[in-house]
């Protein structure tokens, strides 16, 4: 994410709306003993809000921020960076994003990325993705194996 945009996200931040369930299906993976990393491109004060939007402050396993690497998606060095600061665990790592990009930078990193169309993005434009769902709800209701 550029200056421009963070300028533009962080400006318009109090009208910005979670995803229905995303808070709840972070929380039931954290349940289920998974670890959960936000590995963002975005400028550490978005991640922040976000955070707090979502009401995840000290449930996270972990973060990593545009300003942690030198490169951001679709580059995989966030993802790279979240697996050597948060480790592999007991669950195979697994990249969850809404953007081509997303997926690109996973498998950059050779883990695979389940896409959501929450993003906006076409299917076509998703279709290298290992999985495609609405969003995080429907993720944790129909796609629960996939972190076995």
């Amino acid at each position: 994410m550029g200056a421009v945009q963070t300028e533009i996200v962080l400006s318009r931040f109090g009208r910005i709306r979670p995803f229905p369930g995303a808070s709840a299906t972070v929380r039931g993976m954290i349940r289920a003993g998974m670890p959960v990393v936000l590995a963002s491109s975005a400028d550490p004060d978005v991640v922040r809000r976000a955070i707090a939007l979502l009401r995840l402050r000290g449930v996270l396993s972990g973060a990593t921020t545009a300003d942690d690497v030198g490169k951001t998606k679709p580059f995989g060095d966030v993802f790279a960076l979240a697996l050597s600061r948060h480790g592999r665990g007991r669950h195979r790592p697994v990249a969850i994003g809404d953007t081509p990009y997303d997926i690109a930078a996973a498998h950059q990193v050779g883990i695979p990325c389940i896409a959501l169309r929450s993003g906006g993005f076409p299917a076509a434009t998703l279709s290298r993705a290992d999985a495609i769902f609405d969003g995080m709800e429907d993720l944790w209701i129909r796609g629960r194996d996939l972190f076995a």
